[in-house]
């Protein structure tokens, strides 16, 4: 067949055979593994044989950097993993850490992340937090919404005014942590801070 000729044959076919669109990405938003941890979940973590007194039940925000804050070994990265795959990875991170290689896991998503617990900077004066001190001697758990003051103090429960202004919320776990340890209150703390909106405040939040 000459080329012109089987070239307009060619040009036909293209034009009967429908055609074919590539695949769209997903929406912005959209989520194709609604089991996968996301920045801002609630996780309700239940650890098993944490301790000699048995276990604990904690609830974790999830932070900027995908992290999630754990008795005795800090923050633990969890985002973009499924549930399960969290519960290896804290699992595995206690092994690890020599804290308790007999830990079991167990995670139930309590909410979907919201925009607003994004980062916003260090703690400041005017911000509202919520503190979760647990006493892992005696199982004790302490839960405030506290507000940082004009001098970026916070009230902190039995120990009072300590200052957290100008650190993020990771420094001041640690801060706090090694003020109650310093002052001999609380022998083995775990700490967990959290900057949240003023409206979602659900306890009073002490000045």
């Amino acid at each position: 067949m000459p080329l012109r000729p089987a070239l307009a044959v060619f040009a036909l076919l293209c034009l009967l055979v429908p055609s074919v669109r590539a695949a769209e990405p997903p929406a912005a938003g959209a989520t194709t593994r609604p089991d996968v941890i996301g920045i801002g979940d609630l996780l309700a973590i239940d650890l098993f044989n944490l301790t000699d007194k048995g276990g604990s039940i904690k609830e974790a925000r999830v932070d900027a950097r995908g992290r999630a804050s754990l008795p005795l070994i800090g923050r633990v990265p969890v985002a973009g993993r499924t549930l399960a795959e969290a519960e290896k990875a804290i699992a595995q991170a206690y092994r690890e850490n020599n804290v308790a290689p007999h830990v079991g896991v167990a995670i139930d998503r309590v909410e979907r992340g919201r925009p607003e617990h994004a980062a916003r900077g260090p703690l400041a004066p005017g911000d509202v937090v919520r503190l979760a001190v647990w006493d892992l001697a005696s199982g004790g758990q302490t839960v405030r919404d506290l507000h940082v003051g004009e001098t970026g103090n916070v009230g902190l429960p039995i120990l009072g005014q300590t200052k957290v202004g100008g650190l993020s919320e990771e420094q001041a776990e640690q801060v706090i942590i090694k003020a109650y340890r310093d002052a001999a209150i609380i022998e083995n703390p775990s700490v967990e801070l959290e900057r949240i909106d003023p409206k979602s405040a659900v306890r009073p939040a002490a000045e």
